[in-house]
């Protein structure tokens, strides 16, 4: 909740305004964040709303005030609460005004807290890639993702060392040509998809050297959250 007086925001600790449904809660700050509705309080002096903060509001010269509920499209945020030192100072168009000016201070909350949630849901992104990455280089046994076209999308240090290439030239590239059996690492590719698995299939991967590596290729499917596969994980390809 916000209390202002002409321009300057005052946080008023010895009010001890509260939204609840209780004397302390049934002024006109209280009423509009339960409510959702704008409360007026023409005259301090004359309403018994106020009897709780009559001596604080009197010593501050405040004699009226306005609270306007500040919202979202499905919850109440708070208030904006204006005082004046006039009895009746906040007529009809005075409420238009203010109320328009309560609607564009919800929407700069509600703007702060959709940027602070993305940035929140970006470093969640990045450490969750950080915790793959460390998974995927934690394996001493060659590991792959390749995408539905059969193209690498990952790879560990333990596959750079097997094929000889580096992880940037392997990704994006087609996985059976790292294979001394193309067609071969293709089925068992096809095979994934087809069973959703495949277990202690055997190829032989040839490194940019010509050295040839026996493996047994295990490999899953992996469901996004809509549950469509987005790629195949081979967990490991050991040694033969």
């Amino acid at each position: 909740t916000n209390e202002f007086y002409p321009g300057v925001c005052h946080v008023l600790m010895t009010t001890n305004i509260t939204w609840a449904d209780v004397e302390r809660g049934r002024g006109p700050t209280g009423v509009a964040v339960r409510t959702g509705e704008i409360v007026v309080s023409d005259d301090f002096a004359a309403d018994s709303r106020l009897r709780p903060w009559r001596e604080e509001a009197a010593r501050r010269a405040f004699r009226s005030s306005i609270a306007l509920p500040l919202r979202s499209e499905h919850q109440i945020l708070g208030a904006l609460t204006i005082y004046s030192a006039e009895v009746g100072a906040f007529d009809g168009r005075e409420q238009q005004l203010l109320q328009q000016l309560s609607s564009n201070l919800s929407y700069a909350i509600m703007a702060l807290r959709a940027r602070t949630q993305s940035a929140f849901s970006a470093q969640k992104l990045r450490q969750s890639a950080l915790y793959a990455r460390s998974l995927l280089e934690a394996s001493l046994d060659p590991l792959v993702t390749i995408n539905k076209e059969g193209k690498i999308t990952d790879v560990n240090e333990a596959t750079e060392k097997a094929t000889g290439m580096s992880r940037a030239g392997l990704i994006g590239s087609d996985f059976c040509d790292y294979f001394t059996e193309p067609q071969k690492a293709r089925d068992g590719y096809e095979r994934v998809f087809e069973q959703g698995f495949v277990r202690d299939y055997p190829l032989a991967i040839r490194s940019a050297s010509g050295a040839v590596l026996d493996v047994l290729y295990n490999a899953t499917v992996f469901k996004g959250a809509s549950g469509e596969v987005e790629c195949v994980r081979r967990p490991a390809m050991s040694p033969n």
